[in-house]
């Protein structure tokens, strides 16, 4: 009865919705101002947000039930992390917050696995740690896992952002009341039912950080189009300057993978 409820539920909230992402689709095409322009924007990231949380709700009752059915298509995980990362770069910022993106050279360019599922854990973990961040960076890292297993992908969230104690509080059931711990419980059972495990480093004055681990094996990339032929950047010369050492880093990785000098 109550998976049925949701059922109806999400279909009449999703009416609404797709008006509000189609009417601002239609404003993007009467030449809009650049002011205009990111306005529209907010609303359209503001739509898939409430989308995303609609698919949670209705998730969280398919988890209880046993019946989540995982999808398998290629993807490619730089991007849709990045998309991730820039959905919550403005309540970010407003917090004091930087959320910063360090895909490791040898994650390959597309990976096979359940995209969508992948994006609610993301973003769900996102808006758990930017609700409880203190001014600082937040770092998402992937990288391969580093265990010699084939195809097991690492996700880690650390940086500056993340205070001490930080996981205790979102599994205080007072976080309830601003929906972080639901986030995280959301988070860890689509990490499990993608048969992937999660864990934490939260020692008092030490490292501070949280990871997961999923299996999703490496597809062939496309063949790269023009506008992504990097061989011009092969043997060029960088110079990175940034008053963050992470933003460094992570610039300087990327260049290093484009086979720059930096």
């Amino acid at each position: 009865a109550k998976s049925q409820f949701l059922a109806r539920m999400s279909h009449e909230i999703r009416t609404p919705l797709n008006g509000v992402l189609g009417l601002a689709e239609l404003l993007r095409e009467t030449n809009p101002s650049p002011r205009q322009q990111e306005y529209i924007g907010l609303i359209e990231n503001a739509g898939r947000t409430l989308n995303t949380l609609v698919n949670d709700v209705l998730d969280y009752a398919k988890l209880e039930a046993g019946k989540l059915e995982l999808e398998q298509s290629p993807f490619d995980p730089a991007a849709l992390l990045i998309d991730c990362a820039h959905m919550f770069s403005l309540p970010a910022s407003d917090n004091g917050d930087l959320v910063l993106v360090d895909a490791d050279a040898d994650i390959p360019a597309q990976l096979r696995g359940d995209a969508p599922r992948l994006r609610q854990v993301l973003t769900n973990l996102m808006g758990a740690f930017i609700r409880h961040a203190q001014p600082g960076e937040l770092i998402i890292d992937i990288s391969l896992e580093p265990t010699g297993r084939a195809g097991q992908v690492r996700f880690e969230f650390s940086g500056t952002a993340l205070r001490p104690g930080t996981f205790r509080a979102l599994r205080d059931p007072a976080a309830r009341q601003d929906s972080s711990n639901l986030n995280l419980s959301i988070a860890e059972q689509l990490v499990e039912a993608m048969q992937g495990r999660a864990g934490e480093r939260d020692e008092h004055g030490g490292d501070v950080a949280y990871w997961f681990v999923l299996p999703l094996p490496a597809m062939e990339a496309p063949p790269s189009g023009p506008d992504t032929d990097i061989s011009a950047l092969q043997g060029r010369s960088m110079l990175v300057v940034d008053d963050s050492s992470t933003v460094t880093r992570v610039i300087r990785h990327l260049a290093l993978g484009w086979g720059m000098r930096v």
